[in-house]
Order: structure tokens, then sequence, then C-alpha cells
């Protein structure tokens, strides 16, 4: 169904919701009345609302200060209220009989579209609304009128019907000119607009329209098109010197930040950064203190175990999960992601601030590290899945399968742990994230079953002789690394992990910006500063030595 025009006087407004509901015989009655009080409106006149009324419903309402309306804004607004009455009034075509046409036939015979149609329709063109075949609702004209609406608008009619709309060559042509103008003579596209619209026989808006069309679809002046920030963005990611970016693209090295940073925007709002919007949206006082629990900051930015060897004996030290903590780093999580989510969303698209989107980045490498925290924590549930499925444990599985094991269960414990929702009844009502985390490790135990199917079966024959690689000589990727889609943008590379002996400067740095153990989290460069008790800029040049220092000494 076509929408319903609005209607713009208030008085009008209120008389079509009063009559919404009449029968078909008075809704009829008021379609007809409205129609003969159309053809004696005067726009030179003023009408009282109580007048107004009484012409459509034959009833006058008894109003102590009746509203004055200028008869071209009742002009204006009988034919909208004609339309809607028209609903009620539930008229088939058949009902109408001949001497009515179609909204297109009406457009065919002016030579004019449907929006120049809409907007005759508001200087006092009225139309009905009836039911046409299999009950679609069809607009329709009385031909009488549309010939005396026509008899006295003929000037403005053969103007719309010589209306021609720009075409590409056109459009490429003016375009042209205008940027011939801009580099010679300095115009503005109003000034543009104004010369060339007379030339071209188009009106001035027309061209500026389309001029300000044009202007939006390239990239600013001085900034890099769509395809260069991509290049911009993966070269910063693999530590290439801004200098030589720019001098690469004959850019600058302001347009070349400008550039990674409009296309970093992109990239992390095209992720899905799922998050509990609705337990913190205009509470604040919860963000605050779900990121202030000791779970939130607690053994964060340990990397995964060399070696199946070393998770072993860390899973089982570690145990069951703690109810409590669980629901601690849960809430710290989906807070941060809440925030992040926040922030990005008013970061600027073409122009974002580097410290904006610093906070964002951090958020994010926070949570990245809570939710590693939730995944040791379920591997002790792992090791029983395993240990239920296979009968034999981790270390007793094929090399190449347990090392799958660990790395694929971790990747669905903590696409568990982004979407569960924490509740606060207290431990006795709240779920666990054991249940959807089990239900992704025994998805991904019964693949690997079908995938390892004959290796399983080479180690049960040799199960009573000596295994021909030991748990120590199993070596493990860091699937902390590897845990969210944000970490691929904002984590560094492994070589910038120091040591756990490596207590230098840079090592310190290193560790408080991007939250490796012991450091309780990673940090803005603002955090870093003040911290520091050094300029924002400062903290930076020394993260990026930091970073660079770290990447020579692993020569990478």
């Amino acid at each position: 169904m076509p929408p319903l025009p609005a209607l713009r006087v208030s008085a009008l407004a209120r008389l079509a919701d009063e009559l919404r509901y009449s029968p078909p015989p008075a809704a009829r009655r008021h379609v007809q009345r409205a129609e003969e009080l159309l053809d004696k409106i005067s726009d030179a006149q003023t009408y009282p609302e109580d007048f107004i009324v009484f012409a459509v419903t034959g009833f006058r309402p008894e109003i102590a200060e009746p509203a004055l309306i200028p008869g071209a804004a009742v002009r204006a607004d009988l034919p909208p209220l004609i339309e809607r009455l028209s609903v009620a009034a539930g008229w088939t075509r058949k009902d109408l009989g001949q001497g009515w046409v179609t909204a297109a036939e009406v457009c065919k015979a002016w030579k004019v579209s449907k929006k120049t149609l809409d907007r005759y329709r508001r200087r006092g063109l009225p139309a009905r609304r009836v039911s046409g075949e299999r009950g679609r609702t069809v607009i329709l004209f009385e031909a009488r009128r549309v010939r005396a609406f026509a008899a006295g608008n003929r000037r403005d009619l053969g103007k719309a019907s010589r209306f021609s709309r720009i075409d590409a060559l056109l459009a490429q042509k003016l375009v042209r000119r205008a940027e011939r103008y801009r580099l010679w003579l300095g115009w503005s596209d109003s000034r543009i607009a104004a010369r060339l619209g007379p030339r071209f026989g188009r009106s001035p808006e027309a061209i500026r329209v389309l001029l300000k069309r044009e202007a939006d679809r390239r990239p600013p002046s001085g900034r890099l098109g769509a395809s260069q920030r991509r290049l911009v963005e993966r070269a910063v990611r693999l530590n290439v010197s801004m200098t030589l970016i720019a001098s690469r693209l004959r850019s600058t090295v302001p347009s070349i930040h400008r550039a990674f940073w409009m296309r970093r925007v992109e990239m992390l709002r095209a992720m899905d950064l799922a998050s509990p919007e609705a337990m913190f949206d205009g509470r604040e006082g919860l963000v605050s203190e779900a990121l202030a629990h000791p779970a939130a900051t607690r053994n964060l930015g340990r990397p995964g175990a060399a070696n199946l060897l070393a998770h072993l004996r860390e899973s089982l030290e570690a145990g069951w999960p703690d109810a409590d903590e669980e629901l601690a780093r849960a809430m710290a999580m989906g807070a941060l992601l809440f925030r992040a989510q926040r922030r990005l969303a008013g970061v600027p698209r073409t122009s974002p601030r580097a410290s904006d989107l610093d906070a964002v980045q951090t958020d994010l490498l926070w949570a990245a590290r809570l939710i590693a925290e939730q995944v040791r924590a379920q591997q002790m549930m792992v090791l029983r899945s395993v240990e239920s499925r296979f009968a034999r444990g981790l270390e007793d599985l094929p090399p190449a399968m347990a090392q799958a094991a660990v790395v694929e269960c971790a990747m669905v414990i903590a696409e568990a742990a982004r979407r569960f929702v924490p509740a606060r009844s207290g431990a006795a009502q709240a779920p666990r994230l054991a249940a959807p985390a089990g239900l992704g490790v025994a998805r991904v135990l019964a693949r690997l079953a079908g995938v390892f199917a004959a290796d399983l079966e080479t180690v049960a024959g040799r199960a009573a002789r000596r295994p021909s690689v030991l748990p120590g000589e199993v070596t493990l990727p860091d699937w902390t690394r590897r845990l969210t889609p944000w970490q691929v943008l904002i984590e560094p590379g492994p070589w910038a992990r120091p040591s756990p002996d490596d207590q230098s400067a840079r090592a310190i740095v290193l560790r408080s910006r991007f939250g490796f153990a012991p450091a309780p989290r990673p940090h803005t460069l603002a955090e870093l500063a003040l911290e520091r008790r050094i300029p924002e800029v400062v903290a930076g040049r020394a993260v990026r030595s930091a970073v660079l220092d770290a990447r020579r000494r692993h020569g990478a």
C-alpha cells in the first residue's frame, strides 16, 4: 500500500483522526463534502477551524477559540485528508465507474514524474484510494478534475513536461568544466553552478547538487582512496615505516597516518564485537564496577604453553574454574566490548583521531586477555572430554591430533566466552560457561575423530610399546594470540613479548602497553604517559622504539 501523505495542519490532522473509523456510508459523504469544499477554497482568505469541520462533516462543533487557517494551507491539506477518508469509505474500482484515471495515466498524459504529480496534489488535485484487483490499493483521480487542473496550470505543466534529467555524458562534461573553474579561477561550487546553469539549460541548484554528489564520491583532497588505504593498513601492520610508505605513494606522513586510521575504523566496524549490551546500556556504574573487580586485572597476558607437557601440567594445576572469577571476567569482558562499541560508533569515519582509536583498540586487547583466561580455566573440562571421547588422555593422542585439539578447542571456548551472558542473580542460579563451551568442544573432538581415524588405530596398535613422541616434544602454537577476530589487527608480533627475566625499560614499556604478564592489563598511550609522567607524544615514541628494538633483536 502506498504511504498516506502527511497532514501539516493540526486541525485537519485531528479531524482525520476522529473520522478514521467512520462507517463507509458516512465516510463517503465526508469525502464528497471535502471535495466540494476544495472547489470553494480561496487562497487569499482565512477559515476558522469549526467552519472546516462543518463543511466536511455537516456538524458544527462548539470550539471556544477556533484556530484560523490560511486558505493556502487548507488547499494543501484537503487532498491528503480526502485520501485518508477514502480509505474508510471502502470503495472498489467498480464502485467509482467510468471517468477515473490512475496516477500512471496522469503522469503519461502530462509527461511528468511521479514526484512532480505528488507536488501537484498538494496544490489542489485530490485523489481517492480504492481497492483494485486482488485487493491491492489503487490511487485514482477524477478525469474532470485532472482536466480542470491542467487548464489552470498550463504554464507549470509545460515547463515540467520539458524537464529532463542530467544524463551521464552531460554530468561528466559539467564535472570536467567545474574542475577547470576550480583550478584556474578558484571558484566555489555555487558560483560555478550559477555560471554553468544558463549555458547548459539547467537550474543552478541541479548543477550544484551534482557537483556535491560527485565530490562526496571521491576521496577528499590530500587523502588516499580505498585501495590505497587497504595497502597502507597492511603495510603498517607488517611494520613497514610510515616514511617509506609515504614516499612510495607520493604522499605525506600525516596523510598516511590518516589513511591508516580510516582503514582501521572500517575494519573494526565490520567485525562482530558481540557484547551483552542490554546489561550495560545507560549504566556507567556497572561498567566501572565490572572493570574494578580484581579478576579483571589478575594473571592476565600469559602466553599459551610451549609444549604439550607444559600444557597438561598447567591445566591440572589450575583445576576446575572458580564460579566467582568466571562471572567477574565475563562481566568485565562484556563491559569492555560494550565500551569499545560505543566509542567506535562515535569515531568520525573521515577524520578519526589516533587517541580515539587507541582507546577502542586497548579495550579490545584487554577483552582478548580476559577471554584467554576464560579459555585457560576450561582446560580441565577439555582434558575430561578427551578422556571420555577416546578413552585415553590428551598426551596419548597422535601428536598432530593433540595439537589440533588444544588449538581448536581453545577457539570454540573463546567463541562461547564472547557470547556468554552472565547472570547477576547469585552463583546458585547463574549459568556457567562450561555448558556452551562443552558443546563446542564435543563438536571439535567428533570432527577430529573422523579426520585422525587412521592415526588413532595406529596409536592403539602400539599402546603397549613406548610412545614414539613424548608430550614434551609436541610443540604447541601460542593459542592466546588467535582467540578473537580483532587480534590479527591489534596484537603485536610474538617477538614483542619480553622474556620473564627481562627487566629493561623496553620490556617494561611493552608489558604495560600490551598487557603482557605480569602487567595487570593493557594501557592506552594516554594512561602510559600519565603513569610514567611524560607527554603522550613521548610515550608513543617510546612504544614505537621498544617495538622496533624487540623486532631487531628477534630478527623479524
